[in-house]
């Protein structure tokens, strides 16, 4: 039995859900506040303008659950690894650091990552993480390993609802009622603790151009994870669908689900690619 496992949030997404040392993986739930009411992820519907307050956002899970969930993980294992996504996009990292601060009486050390991506981006993160623990790799021996592989991880988002970027602090309120009122699809990549605007667009074609301009900047790539959400910038999707495969033979492709919490952050008609840089 390894002495390690991996916590995460439930956003995290992978190609498979059987990977080498799943079974040490353990996963917080995250919920939706919208109009004062706590929803499941599988409920919300969210609305395409976040002009109206409250805004939809993400919270995190009851702290008495999930002090129980790390009481009985302290049990199990003797070191508790946390990756998690991105504080610009989930509130995990803030709650379980706060937890540590009030849970005085844990034993076992919980050590935090903050990825800097989400989804398959941490599912990728996840499961190099739960494989090395499987291994019977210590904690010491797992994070700089994980630490080193985040800095391989881009990750970058289209969204069209430039009001939710406000609400959540990244645009004032002139950018982007402005924004919106153009018809712009701006473009931004996680580059550290900030979302940083690289490229706009006002179309399909340049969203595709955009991309590829971006994917072909790295020498070689291990895996590109396209996020996308349904009936949401559909003939950009098809056409990543095609091209991907025939220009990037050599390199894993995958499609996943943009999700609900995600969502609530960039807003319902966002979409994403996560770009694994691979090992030199």
């Amino acid at each position: 039995m390894p002495q390690t496992c991996i916590l995460t949030d439930i956003t995290a997404q992978f190609q498979t859900p059987q990977f080498d040392g799943y079974e040490h993986v353990y996963y917080l739930p995250v919920q939706i506040q919208n109009n004062n009411k706590i929803q499941s992820l599988q409920s919300i519907n969210l609305p395409v303008s976040a002009s109206i307050e409250p805004k939809p956002e993400p919270i995190p899970p009851d702290t008495n659950e999930v002090l129980s969930t790390l009481y009985q993980l302290s049990q199990k294992y003797h070191e508790i690894i946390a990756v998690l996504p991105s504080v610009h996009l989930s509130p995990s990292y803030e709650f379980i650091t706060q937890i540590l601060t009030v849970d005085t009486n844990k034993q076992t050390p919980i050590r935090l990552i903050d990825t800097r991506t989400t989804s398959i981006g941490l599912g990728l993160l996840v499961q190099a993480a739960a494989q090395a623990a499987k291994a019977g790799l210590s904690a010491t021996e797992i994070i700089p390993h994980i630490r080193n592989l985040t800095k391989r991880v881009y990750t970058v988002f289209y969204t069209r609802n430039l009001k939710y970027l406000y609400h959540a602090g990244y645009l004032d309120p002139g950018q982007a009622v402005v924004g919106e009122m153009l018809e712009l699809i701006p473009m931004y990549i996680i580059d550290g603790r900030r979302l940083v605007c690289l490229r706009k667009a006002r179309n399909h074609r340049q969203m595709v151009k955009n991309l590829f301009e971006f994917i072909q900047e790295f020498e070689k790539l291990a895996h590109i994870g396209i996020i996308r959400q349904p009936q949401v910038f559909e003939s950009v999707s098809k056409t990543l669908l095609d091209r991907l495969p025939r220009d990037f033979p050599a390199t894993k492709i995958s499609f996943h689900h943009f999700e609900p919490s995600l969502s609530a952050v960039l807003g319902p008609q966002s979409l994403g690619l996560v770009a694994l840089e691979a090992e030199v």
